[in-house]
């Protein structure tokens, strides 16, 4: 019976080394690929941050929120320069921010972020709220805010439609109306916002995209609070 053992034993040894000896000793090779003249995809790494409008009050605050980027390797600045129908830069079309009233009139919070972040290799994109024009409970305070010399402009929430549907924008009680009614509800509004329907809202952002990319040396555009 021993005997019987070491002869299958032996068998099978033989039969693994003879199975082994005709498998090629050569690696098998890669499978070609499906796209040989394909190019390789660029490596174009974005690593930005979201700046909001309200750590660009001053040439310092500017000034250190580009060191910091640099310092934490962020290579976009995402910079918010329209947060309520204002401007965080020197706008042709819509008022300066309340924020930036006691800054000297030169100040232009783009335009510096631009120039420093640039010179430590960074790209400075433009971020602009588009319809969300003004917080119910903080009313903006310049006259020339499109709030006050375009009511018309203003998006009307379904709960009051048919009590201002007949109703003069220009008039006072509309726009108290709509402030009121935002105000009292929080839980659905965030604010007063532009109409996108209107063909003047329109022609507005048009014109403030294109103010900014005219004049100003960014890398990109964002549009934000498309909701309305």
């Amino acid at each position: 019976m021993k005997h019987l053992k070491r002869i299958l034993i032996a068998f099978s040894i033989v039969t693994i080394v003879l199975l082994l000896a005709l498998i090629p000793l050569q690696q098998i090779a890669a499978p070609a690929p499906l796209f040989e003249n394909m190019a390789a995809a660029p490596v174009n790494e974005v690593r930005a941050l979201w700046v909001v409008r309200e750590t660009m009050t001053s040439p310092e605050a500017v000034e250190k929120l580009v060191k910091q980027a640099n310092a934490n390797g962020f290579n976009t600045l995402i910079v918010q320069v329209r947060g309520r129908g204002d401007a965080y830069y020197n706008a042709r079309w819509e008022p300066r921010a309340t924020l930036l009233e006691t800054q000297p009139d030169d100040f232009d919070p783009l335009a510096l972020t631009i120039k420093e972040a640039h010179a430590a290799g960074i790209k400075v994109h433009a971020w602009i709220n588009t319809y969300l024009v003004a917080d119910a409970a903080t009313l903006p305070k310049s006259p020339n805010h499109a709030m006050y010399k375009h009511p018309e402009w203003l998006a009307v929430p379904r709960g009051i439609a048919n009590e201002l549907y007949r109703g003069d924008p220009k008039a006072p009680n509309y726009r108290d109306t709509l402030v009121s009614y935002a105000q009292n509800n929080k839980e659905e509004l965030e604010g007063i916002f532009f109409s996108p329907a209107h063909p003047g809202v329109k022609e507005q952002i048009y014109n403030l995209w294109i103010d900014i990319t005219e004049r100003y040396d960014i890398d990109g555009l964002h549009f934000d609070y498309i909701r309305y």
